[in-house]
């Protein structure tokens, strides 16, 4: 190999060499690869004293690595961050409700006093109550059976026309009704009881006084049932109990109050004929008397 080409390939090394390393490696930097630098630029120019050394473009193969970029450090994953779902909603929070109390016990509230054979009788209403006698709602169906009522009959209406034996308050009520009807006097107490004998809840119970039914009213005049007149009216006369409305009814209808135990009604007839009258008492609890018969021919 000639002077010249030795030349070539010491200062192409030379400057490869400070360029991989820096430019201290090129003016005899320290350390191991700054000594061998400097000893290869020295061979170099030991061929050509004074030459200066040629600039050459670097070789991209020995290009200093790159430094790691800021943004390859890791950042929080997106799956990290809560979800909205799981973030508590004020719509979502359960809103508080005061409980209704429970029902604790019965009660009946409804005439105390009734007549034998009346009508019937006014309402009976059975309510709940909590354990403060505050009413209660029920919160299911309450059977409730209904007991006490000696020689009479519960009914579900006021005409006394169908028979009940239990009763139900129904849900998101708090009483229900029904009506009673005796066939005879007697001291009875009425009971309204939980049927599935449910024994937190107290049943009710209710004392009533059945009394006789009025005595029939008595006819004084005509002294007979049967009358014969040829005149065009009559009057009709008797004893009452104090307190009951006298009642006429058949072929006129009339009614006033028993006035110191007596009555007095007058009826007409029009031409001949037949007139037949029904003369009754009724007390003040709505019960009728036996009736009395009256009859006119004119």
């Amino acid at each position: 190999m000639n002077f010249q080409s030795r030349k070539n390939i010491l200062q192409s090394t030379a400057l490869a060499a400070c360029l991989a390393l820096s430019a201290s490696a090129c003016t005899g930097g320290k350390g191991a690869a700054g000594g061998a630098a400097g000893k290869l630029a020295g061979e170099a120019s030991a061929f050509s004293p004074g030459a200066s050394l040629p600039n050459p473009s670097p070789s991209p193969s020995v290009s200093p690595p790159a430094s790691p970029s800021p943004s390859a450090s890791p950042s929080p994953s997106p799956s990290a961050s809560p979800s909205p779902s799981s973030s508590p909603s004020a719509s979502a929070t359960p809103m508080s409700s005061v409980p209704v109390p429970p029902v604790a016990q019965l009660v009946i509230a409804g005439p105390g006093t009734l007549s034998v054979m009346s009508a019937c009788s006014g309402a009976y209403t059975v309510s709940g109550l909590d354990s403060l006698n505050s009413p209660a709602t029920a919160s299911a169906e309450l059977v409730l059976g209904l007991s006490g009522n000696g020689n009479g009959a519960f009914f579900a209406d006021a005409n006394c026309s169908t028979p009940i034996v239990t009763l139900s308050i129904h849900p998101g009520s708090s009483s229900a009704t029904f009506y009673f009807r005796s066939r005879a006097s007697e001291m009875l107490t009425l009971v309204a009881a939980v049927a599935d004998i449910d024994a937190s809840i107290v049943p009710a119970q209710y004392p009533i006084h059945v009394i006789a039914a009025p005595a029939a009213v008595s006819i004084s005049s005509p002294a007979t049932s049967v009358h014969y007149t040829n005149g065009s009216s009559l009057s009709i006369l008797g004893t009452c109990s104090n307190g009951s409305i006298v009642v006429l009814s058949g072929a006129d209808n009339q009614n006033l109050a028993c006035d110191n135990s007596a009555f007095t009604f007058s009826v007409a007839a029009s031409q001949d004929g037949v007139y037949n009258y029904s003369i009754s008492q009724m007390d003040s609890f709505g019960a009728y008397s036996p009736s009395g018969e009256q009859a006119f021919f004119s």
